[in-house]
């Protein structure tokens, strides 16, 4: 039952291989290992309530995971510029999403601190994110709050009753 969902598995094993950017025996033995061990914890943890991992559609579940990685890297090389200029103000800011499933913010919460620059310090009531980021300028408030609507949210509920 527990790894029944064959989407989910090849979709974390896809992002593994991207993350390490190793296709060598041992990395596929780990990578493998450590998502069979992450499916199981989030299968023990969540139980029944475990009911999104398979509603999410497999093709926006990998557009979310390609826009993660270039929001890394595009994020990498934004803040050591800001870092290295001195131009660099961390802020708290709150971000509400539109979705109130517990699982999607989960993986948003998580892209986010994945990213460079920016942290998840708490998700209130499943839909409402206090993140942590470096900004440059005021005005960057609003584009990265729809940033993580458009580019994170909008993806993975693409497609699912709300």
């Amino acid at each position: 039952k527990v790894f029944n969902d064959k989407k989910l598995i090849l979709g974390l094993l896809i992002f593994w291989f991207l993350l390490t950017g190793k296709f060598t025996l041992y990395n596929s033995i780990v990578g493998i290992s450590i998502v069979l061990f992450i499916v199981y914890i989030s299968d023990v943890i969540l139980g029944d309530d475990n009911q999104m991992s398979g509603k999410i559609k497999a093709s926006n579940f990998f557009k979310f995971t390609f826009f993660v990685i270039v929001d890394i890297y595009k994020a990498s090389l934004t803040h050591m510029i800001k870092i290295i200029k001195n131009k660099s103000k961390p802020i708290v800011i709150h971000v509400k999403l539109e979705t109130n499933n517990s699982f999607i913010a989960s993986l948003i919460s998580n892209a986010i601190t994945l990213t460079p620059g920016t942290i998840t310090l708490e998700i209130e009531e499943n839909s409402k994110l206090k993140v942590l980021t470096i900004i440059e300028k005021e005005e960057e408030i609003e584009k990265i709050k729809k940033n993580i609507i458009r580019r994170y949210e909008k993806v993975l509920t693409k497609g699912l009753e709300r």
